[in-house]
């Protein structure tokens, strides 16, 4: 079973670190300039699984994950995460199998978009 592991949403730090149920890591970091997942404990080193400027196009597949999925912008159990883009992004990935389903939902899912 996927868990949620360290994570930080605070005006300086936007971040968490999520086990998928493969047991491969997965690091979220959302700032101003984007989004980036890799597969990696700390987000320095791993293979990228997803990356996206922070753009209309990225908020809109945020919006259309959240919907989709009938995902809250909310984390069960952590209501102190409140950044919709890191909620959705956390909670799609504890819905993960592998790294693997997880980049190809989030290409498929922005590449969806116009």
């Amino acid at each position: 079973m996927a868990r949620l592991g360290r994570f930080r949403d605070t005006g300086s730090m936007c971040f968490a670190n999520v086990e998928l149920d493969s047991g491969e890591p997965c690091f979220i970091s959302v700032a101003q300039d984007g989004v980036t997942m890799k597969r990696s404990v700390t987000g320095l080193f791993g293979r990228m699984i997803f990356k996206a400027k922070s753009d209309v196009k990225l908020w809109q597949m945020i919006a259309q994950l959240n919907d989709e999925g009938h995902r809250s912008f909310a984390v069960t159990g952590h209501p102190e995460i409140v950044s919709p883009p890191l909620a959705v992004l956390v909670n799609l990935a504890l819905s993960a199998k592998t790294a693997d389903d997880l980049t190809t939902t989030l290409a498929a899912a922005y590449s969806a978009q116009s």
